[in-house]
């Protein structure tokens, strides 16, 4: 457990650091400094990821997402041209469906899915990220666990979630050679 909050502090210090080098006006930035500044962040962030796949603590789905977020506002305020890629959505998505009882989870889920589908300008053009058959059968445990919570209130629409991600999946399987989507008896 202890390995994630030191990840999770190293990469915040990084950021920071990142911050601070950051020309005040951005368009100064050549690409030598780019370059510099972007040397380990793709590293960080999947080290950071992973560290909080391997935790058991409560608030671990709350504080990936946050660590996400961060990552993503480095990005689109071009502190660094690195975006989160799809390891850094698989291991969030993991982080969450590990967590039960816990009857947001698959609402966490969705949002971090979500976002991993939503395009964003890349060079010029509008590049979306596929989900893999990682990220969907983390959504569907997600949603399985929200639909198991003492506290849920209409455990339908869990249940209902889930056949639902299983059809989206199955359709990616058939629309996308990006990435393999293939459901399988465990899902």
């Amino acid at each position: 457990m202890r390995s994630a909050f030191n990840a999770t502090g190293y990469f915040m210090r990084y950021m920071k650091r990142l911050e601070r080098e950051m020309p005040s006006n951005k368009s100064q930035v050549d690409t030598t400094t780019t370059m510099n500044m972007n040397t380990m962040v793709l590293e960080d962030y999947h080290g950071v990821g992973h560290a909080w796949t391997k935790v058991s603590d409560k608030h671990a789905p709350s504080k990936v997402c946050t660590v996400l977020e961060i990552m993503n506002d480095a990005y689109k305020t071009r502190l660094t041209t690195v975006r989160p890629d799809l390891q850094c959505y698989r291991d969030a998505l993991v982080t969450i469906s590990r967590r039960q009882q816990l009857p947001d989870v698959g609402e966490l889920a969705d949002k971090v899915l979500k976002d991993l589908q939503r395009p964003v300008l890349q060079e010029g053009t509008q590049v979306p990220m596929h989900p893999d058959a990682e990220c969907y059968r983390a959504v569907i445990i997600s949603w399985k666990h929200a639909a198991m919570a003492d506290d849920r209130i209409q455990p339908e629409r869990a249940i209902q979630r889930c056949y639902d991600v299983l059809q989206v999946m199955r359709q990616a399987y058939y629309r996308t050679t990006q990435v393999t989507i293939q459901p399988t008896t465990q899902d």
